[in-house]
């Protein structure tokens, strides 16, 4: 039931401050598949500086100077306290503020720890916020409990698709990408039997071909959303629900789900930038922290990764390794060749849950081809 609206602020105040005492367990949680997402939260509150600058070695192949060194022979050695006192003091490494530290316990724990991990927890400083595991909770909260289900939708005459995409602009960008980055669709095709229209559609839906790569780091978004175990660490995105003690003990339930699938995100990533050598405090991601091109989740890294230019590294953000990608993730998850389009519908709503999504890319692939074949008529007509 509603609480009711003519209740005194105070009192719901009053009430909040009591129920949002306690801890929240962890415990397994399924992981997450989110829908499109259309209204990005915004980047980090704080800026974070970019990494120190390198410096450079000394050239081996220069020469010698010309200056004489001084004799030395004679000269009396300096006492072990001189020359313990001429070395430079260690640097320390910057403090990790305390919001960070059940995190880098938990990853040390986990055998994820080292000065690089201490280095990113430290360089985020004290910008956790609320509103990455906020927005979702609010969204489930509302699905769950404010959404009135008595109101039917009346049945639509043909399948939705996301407004925008199916013009002639977007098709004539999809065609174009196609033929610059042609190798590597055929490679797709080819090795995973995905066409290129599919998964130039496909990009087009997720990221606009790389034009829009998320404005969150995608590295804070995770840890943030990790870091949001309890509803104490949400309290401002909750204050404003219609809260009772049954609808808050689900509050702790999806939080418990939502870290743990957040924790293991961002565990899959610092593996992930590890083995690339990559700056996750440079990679762009969505708000819940996909990234790339075909913005996959940090754990589809390992699995469906494909290093198409073969430069010894899986960079989403290329177009060579984000094409073959698709295809292996779609190819894994049953998509074989020739197909009918109930099928294909199926094996695309495995890359997002939607029925609109996976409606909008078969129907711009659609366009892509019939655009195609036109232009080849138009070419060989007399």
């Amino acid at each position: 039931m509603f609480l009711r609206k003519q209740a005194p602020v105070l009192l719901l105040a009053a009430f909040l401050a009591v129920t949002l005492a306690g801890c929240a367990g962890r415990n397994a949680a399924p992981e997450y598949s989110g829908g499109h997402e259309e209204a990005p939260l915004s980047p980090p509150p704080a800026t974070l500086p970019s990494a120190p600058p390198q410096i450079s070695e000394p050239d081996s192949n220069q020469p010698p100077l010309e200056s004489p060194l001084p004799d030395t022979t004679n000269l009396p050695a300096r006492p072990a306290a001189s020359q313990a006192a001429s070395k430079p003091a260690p640097r320390k490494a910057p403090p990790v503020p305390a919001t960070w530290h059940p995190l880098l316990e938990r990853l040390a724990a986990d055998g994820l720890a080292g000065k690089d991990i201490h280095r990113l927890f430290a360089t985020l400083g004290d910008s956790y916020s609320p509103k990455p595991m906020g927005t979702k909770i609010k969204e489930l909260f509302t699905s769950k409990y404010l959404r009135d289900r008595s109101v039917k939708k009346p049945a639509a005459s043909a399948p939705r698709v996301y407004p925008g995409f199916l013009t002639p602009e977007k098709t004539a960008l999809c065609r174009g990408f196609l033929d610059t980055h042609a190798p590597y669709f055929a490679l797709a095709e080819k090795r995973y039997g995905v066409p290129g229209e599919i998964i130039v559609a496909l990009l087009m839906v997720e990221t606009r071909l790389g034009a829009y790569l998320g404005t969150n780091n995608a590295f804070w978004s995770l840890a943030c959303m990790a870091a949001a175990d309890s509803p104490e660490r949400i309290a401002e995105p909750l204050e404003k629900l219609p809260m009772t003690p049954e609808r808050l003990e689900w509050v702790r339930g999806k939080l418990n789900e939502r870290s743990t699938w957040a924790y293991k995100e961002l565990k899959a990533l610092i593996i992930h930038i590890r083995e690339q050598k990559l700056d996750p405090l440079n990679m762009p991601g969505s708000v819940y922290g996909a990234i790339g091109l075909c913005q996959f989740m940090p754990s589809n890294l390992k699995a469906y990764g494909v290093d198409g230019d073969k430069d010894g590294k899986v960079d989403l953000f290329s177009p060579a390794d984000a094409i073959p990608s698709v295809a292996n993730y779609l190819k894994a998850h049953g998509w074989k060749g020739a197909m009918p389009r109930a099928r294909k519908h199926a094996v695309l709503k495995r890359y997002n849950n939607s029925n609109v999504y996976a409606n909008t890319i078969l129907a711009l692939a659609e366009t892509i081809t019939a655009d195609a074949d036109k232009t080849a008529a138009n070419q060989t007509a007399p």
